[in-house]
């Protein structure tokens, strides 16, 4: 979906609904639109005979899962239709599941081309965890995980936000963060991958907003908490059991918006 998205933005002539519909991208798009909405479908069926079976769901005195908020505001108060719901669950699905993959995906290749930044990974998982090697992470344990932050924070490749520049009214914006991540003012030795740069100490030089990968304010990712720890659980149970080695040792590889970045 992300290809068919660049290409339409790149390819000035897609841009008319009416043109882009009779392309071989529109129908390609419109499988995986598809496939979102079936699994999406299936969720919504299935979370909505759990939360109308009162017996089965007891959430007095809980906090409440998003997508019982969602429920609640459709079944009960009415605010929210059925489209409503599913648009807002095909968001969490694609963000949710595809995001997170890609970043561990960039996590574990980066940690395996750099054993002196996983062997200080793996020396504060045995100060956390110990000799337990089973153990689930509690919320405390993930809180307890710094070094792993500074590496998840690397790998987000955080957001620059420079002021200073005025925006005429009725404007768009887009922000090329694969450069503005590179700003040396900000980033010495910006394709560098040194986690260290986002210890306390450093990383209280770092401008206001300067790591903001899930944007910023009271408008900022409704995941970040979540995939923060989702992201920490998942590296801190493997890497607890074994190393990683990158299979390709290089230090340049391809994206796939087919960009070439020093690594």
């Amino acid at each position: 979906l992300e290809d068919i998205f660049l290409s339409r933005v790149y390819k000035f002539w897609l841009w008319s609904d009416f043109i882009f519909k009779f392309t071989s991208e529109y129908r390609e798009g419109m499988q995986y639109i598809r496939l979102l909405q079936d699994l999406a479908n299936s969720v919504f069926e299935e979370k909505k005979i759990l939360y109308l079976d009162k017996s089965k769901t007891n959430l007095k005195g809980k906090r409440k899962a998003m997508i019982d908020v969602l429920l609640q505001l459709h079944l009960e108060t009415k605010e929210l239709s059925k489209d409503d719901v599913m648009d807002e669950l095909m968001t969490f699905l694609f963000a949710g599941l595809e995001r997170t993959a890609a970043a561990l995906m960039w996590a574990f290749f980066m940690i395996g081309l750099h054993p002196e930044v996983q062997q200080k990974i793996q020396e504060e998982l045995d100060n956390v965890f110990g000799e337990d090697r089973e153990r689930y992470a509690t919320e405390d344990d993930l809180n307890d995980l710094t070094y792993l932050s500074c590496v998840l924070k690397l790998e987000c490749y955080a957001d620059v936000i420079r002021s200073g520049h005025t925006i005429p009214k009725g404007a768009s914006c887009f922000i090329l963060s694969y450069f503005l991540n590179r700003d040396e003012s900000v980033y010495p030795d910006p394709e560098i991958f040194d986690p260290d740069r986002f210890l306390p100490e450093n990383a209280a030089k770092l401008p206001d907003c300067a790591v903001v990968p899930f944007g910023a304010g009271q408008r900022n990712c409704i995941g970040l908490m979540f995939a923060t720890m989702e992201l920490k659980t998942i590296l801190s149970s493997i890497l607890r059991n074994y190393n990683i080695k990158s299979l390709d040792s290089s230090r340049c590889t391809s994206f796939s918006y087919v960009l070439l970045s020093k690594l």
